[in-house]
C-alpha cells in the first residue's frame, strides 16, 4: 500500500505526520483527509496528488504569503454539543483542502473539547460496531439458513445443467444426422496450428465480463435479498478484490481462496468475520455454477474452526435493580430532558425496548405513520381493533435486519396508559423522535445509545460492561418465558427468524390475535415504572 494511505472501514484516507516545526502553526500533529473513495486504485492515484499538494501546503506554512489567506471562506461550523451553528472568526483557522484547492475556515476546539469529542466519537464508533454485531448469533443463524437454501438451489441447478449438457452431448454424438468425419481431412496438430500451451492460454483469455461483482449483480437481481444482505455480500467481494486483485470467477482456484482466508486472518479479522466472508463467496460461486460459468465451488470446505462461546459471556439482561435505577432517573421522576438525549427519545426509547423487545435502530427509525390501528379477528371470530407498531424497511431512511424482522407489534397497554399513542400521533415529518441525529453511516441509534449508556452509568443505574440498551431484548425474552409466552410468539414479536422451513409458509405478517393475547400476559414485576 502507498505511503500515507490508510483505510477506515471501506473508505480510504490520506494520513501524514505534520513536521515538528509546523505543529504549532497547523495546530495538529497529523494531516488527515478522506479521499472519498472505496476503490484502492483510485485511492493510490489520489494519494500521489495529495502528497504533492500537502508538500506545497507545508511550504506555504513555513513561508506564508500575504495572499494565502485571501478568499478564505468563513464556513459556519455545527457544534453538536450545543446544537448550534457558529461562524465566529476568532474561533477559526484556515485549513487547505488539496482535493478542492481551497482554504476553508475551520473552528479550532479547545484541548478539553477536542479530547472530549475524540472520546465520544470513539465511543460512537464502538457502539455502532456493537449494534451491528450485537445480534450476531441470530444473524449468523439466519444467514446460514439462507446460505444453505441458496447452496442447495444452486447445486441442484448446476446438477441439472450438467445432466442437460451430458444428454445433449450424447445425442449429438450418436445422432444419425451428424455427418461422418473423414479422418483424412483432419490434420495432425502441429506447433503452427495448435500450440501446446492452448489449455493455459484459455485462462488468460477475456471471459466476457465474468467478474465477482458481475455474478453478485446477477444473484441480487434474481434472488432479490434484502439490501443489507447485498451490502454484506458486496463487502465480502470487495475484501477479496482488495487482497487478491481482480480475478474473474472462472479463474479463481481453491488455492486463491485459501490464500485469501490466510490474508484475512493476518489482517486481524475474527474467525466469525472470515467464515461469513467465505460463506458469501460460496453463495456467489454456486450461483456461477448455475450460470454455467464454473463447474465447482472453489470455496467449498475452506473455513476456520470456531470454539463455541460459553453461555452468558455476551450481553445479559438488566437486573431488577438496574431496571429500577433506569426508571428512577430524573428523566422519569423530574421530567428533565438532557440535550444529548434527543428530547422525548430519552423518555420513550427504554420503555419501548422493555415492552416490545425491538432493536434500538428499529425504534429510532419509527415514523408517525408506523403507529396505526388495525382490525383483526379474535379467537372467537369477532372483529376487533388494536394499536400496532410497524417495523419496516420501506420508509425513508428505514431498514430491517433481515426479512424476518419486517413485522408489526401490538402496542402494550402499559405504553398506551403512559401516553405513547398520543405522543406518536402528535409528531410530524418522517420520525417520531425527530431530534435524533444520524451518524456518518446514516444510523440514528449509535450516538444516542452511547449517550444513554454513559448517562445511566453516571447515575449508577448500570454497573456491568455487558449491560447495554440491547439488554432490554434479553429482558423481554426472559419476561416472556416467565409469563408463559411461547418461543414462537416471542420470536414473532421480536423479529427473530424461524429456524426451520415451516416459517416459509403462511402470510408474511404473523397474525395479530395470538400476539395481542401474549402481550396481555406480559407483566414486568418488581420494577417501579413511571406513572
Amino acid at each position: 500500500m502507498a505511503d500515507h494511505l490508510i483505510r477506515k472501514g471501506a473508505t480510504y484516507y490520506y494520513r501524514r505526520r505534520v513536521p515538528a516545526d509546523l505543529i504549532a502553526t497547523y495546530k495538529r500533529p497529523e494531516y488527515v483527509l478522506s479521499l472519498r473513495t472505496k476503490d484502492r486504485r483510485e485511492a493510490e492515484r489520489l494519494v500521489r496528488k495529495v502528497d504533492v499538494e500537502v508538500d506545497e501546503l507545508f511550504e506555504r506554512l513555513r513561508h506564508p504569503q500575504p495572499s494565502d489567506n485571501t478568499g478564505v471562506r468563513m464556513t459556519p461550523q455545527y457544534d453538536p454539543d450545543t446544537d448550534t451553528w457558529s461562524d465566529k472568526p476568532a474561533d477559526t483557522t484556515p485549513q487547505y483542502d488539496p482535493l478542492t484547492g481551497k482554504w476553508v475556515a475551520v473552528r479550532i476546539p479547545t484541548a478539553a473539547e477536542a479530547e472530549e469529542r475524540a472520546r465520544i466519537q470513539a465511543e460512537c464508533e464502538e457502539e455502532a460496531f456493537r449494534n451491528s454485531a450485537q445480534d450476531d448469533a441470530e444473524q449468523e443463524a439466519w444467514e446460514a439458513k439462507q446460505a444453505r437454501k441458496a447452496l442447495k438451489r444452486e447445486r441442484l441447478l448446476a446438477d441439472v445443467a450438467n445432466i442437460v449438457r451430458s444428454v445433449i452431448g450424447a445425442t449429438l454424438q450418436h445422432s444419425p444426422a451428424a455427418p461422418p468425419v473423414n479422418p483424412h481431412l483432419t490434420k495432425p496438430a502441429t506447433k503452427s496450428t495448435q500450440p501446446a500451451s492452448a489449455p493455459e492460454k484459455r485462462t488468460l483469455t477475456p471471459t466476457g465480463g465474468k467478474s465477482m461483482h458481475a455474478i453478485l449483480r446477477l444473484w441480487a437481481n434474481e434472488k432479490k435479498p434484502v439490501p443489507r444482505t447485498v451490502e454484506t455480500a458486496e463487502r465480502a467481494l470487495n475484501r477479496f478484490r482488495d487482497l487478491m486483485g481482480d480475478i474473474e470467477v472462472p479463474a479463481v482456484t481453491k488455492a486463491h481462496i485459501v490464500d485469501f482466508k490466510d490474508k484475512l486472518v493476518a489482517e486481524g479479522h475474527s474467525a466469525n468475520t472470515v467464515n461469513k466472508t467465505l460463506n458469501y463467496m460460496s453463495i456467489m460461486f454456486n450461483h456461477a455454477i448455475g450460470q454455467a460459468w464454473i463447474d465447482t465451488d472453489p470455496a467449498k470446505g475452506v473455513r476456520i474452526a470456531i470454539k463455541k462461546k460459553p453461555k452468558g459471556s455476551g450481553r445479559v439482561p438488566f437486573s431488577e435493580a438496574a431496571l429500577n435505577g433506569i426508571f428512577a432517573h430524573p428523566i422519569y421522576t423530574e421530567g428533565i430532558r438532557p440535550e444529548l438525549g434527543a428530547g422525548e427519545a430519552a423518555y420513550w426509547l427504554p420503555l419501548l425496548g422493555l415492552y416490545t423487545g425491538a432493536r434500538i435502530e428499529e425504534l429510532c427509525q419509527l415514523a408517525p405513520k408506523d403507529i396505526k390501528q388495525e382490525r383483526y379477528r379474535d379467537s372467537k371470530g369477532r372483529e376487533q381493533t388494536a394499536w400496532v407498531m410497524h417495523i419496516t424497511g420501506t420508509g425513508e431512511g428505514q431498514g430491517v435486519k433481515n426479512t424476518g424482522s419486517d413485522r408489526r407489534i401490538p402496542i402494550h397497554a402499559e405504553l398506551q396508559k403512559l401516553g405513547f399513542i398520543k405522543y406518536a400521533q402528535g409528531q410530524q415529518g418522517n420520525r417520531i423522535f425527530p431530534r435524533l441525529r444520524a451518524d456518518k453511516a446514516g444510523y440514528e441509534a449509535p450516538r444516542w445509545s452511547v449517550w444513554w449508556h454513559k448517562e445511566m452509568r453516571k447515575a449508577g443505574a448500570i454497573t456491568g460492561g455487558n449491560m447495554v440498551f440491547h439488554s432490554l431484548r434479553h429482558n423481554f425474552k426472559d419476561i416472556c418465558r416467565e409469563c408463559g409466552v411461547s418461543k414462537e410468539l416471542a420470536d414473532a414479536i421480536q423479529g427473530h427468524s424461524e429456524g426451520d422451513s415451516s416459517g416459509d409458509y403462511g402470510a408474511a405478517l404473523y397474525p395479530l390475535a395470538p400476539m395481542i393475547q401474549a402481550l396481555r400476559k406480559y407483566r414486568v414485576h418488581g420494577v417501579n415504572l413511571p406513572s
